[in-house]
C-alpha cells in the first residue's frame, strides 16, 4: 500500500503556488525532515489550514455509511471498496491515506474531500507524486490583477 498526505492549503497560498506544485512538494519534504526546526514550523502553520477533524470525519462516514462499508478506530477511518481498503487518518493539518491504487482515492475520497475544501494538496509520503486535487481550473483567480510580462 503506498501512503499519501493531503494538506489543506490557505488560498492565498494556493493561488500563488498553483503552477509552482514543485516548491510545495520540496517544502514538505523538508518539514517532515525536519519537524522541530521553528522557522518550518512557522511556515507549515502559514500556509497550512487546520483541518475541520469532527467536521470531516461526520462527513465522510455519512456519504460512506449510505454506499460502502466504513468502520472507525479512533481517528482512523476505513472504508473497503469492492474489497481494496483505504485507510484515512485525520490529525490537525494533515490527512494521512493509504490505499493500493490512487485511482481509488480519486474515484472515492477525494470527491468527499473536494466537497468540504477545495485547496487541498497531495503528497506521496514514499515516492515523488503530488499535486493539487481539483484541477487549476477550479480555483477561481483573480486574472484582472494580474500583469503578463513579454
Amino acid at each position: 500500500m503506498k501512503t499519501y498526505s493531503i494538506y489543506w492549503i490557505e488560498e492565498e497560498i494556493a493561488q500563488y503556488y498553483l503552477h509552482k506544485g514543485e516548491l510545495l512538494y520540496r517544502f514538505f519534504s523538508e518539514y517532515h525532515e525536519r519537524e522541530n526546526n521553528i522557522v518550518l514550523q512557522k511556515q507549515f502553520h502559514y500556509i497550512t489550514k487546520q483541518i475541520p477533524q469532527h467536521k470531516l470525519h461526520r462527513h465522510i462516514n455519512s456519504s460512506l455509511h449510505i454506499k460502502r462499508s466504513s468502520k472507525n478506530i479512533n481517528d482512523l477511518i476505513l472504508f473497503s471498496l469492492d474489497h481494496d481498503p483505504i485507510y484515512v487518518a485525520l490529525f490537525n493539518r494533515q490527512i494521512k491515506f493509504q490505499c493500493d491504487m490512487l485511482h481509488d482515492a480519486e474515484r472515492y475520497l477525494f470527491p468527499l474531500l473536494k466537497e468540504i475544501q477545495p485547496f487541498l494538496f497531495v503528497v506521496g509520503d514514499d515516492h515523488d507524486n503530488y499535486g493539487w486535487m481539483s484541477p487549476p481550473t477550479q480555483f477561481k483567480l483573480d486574472y484582472h490583477k494580474q500583469i503578463l510580462y513579454s
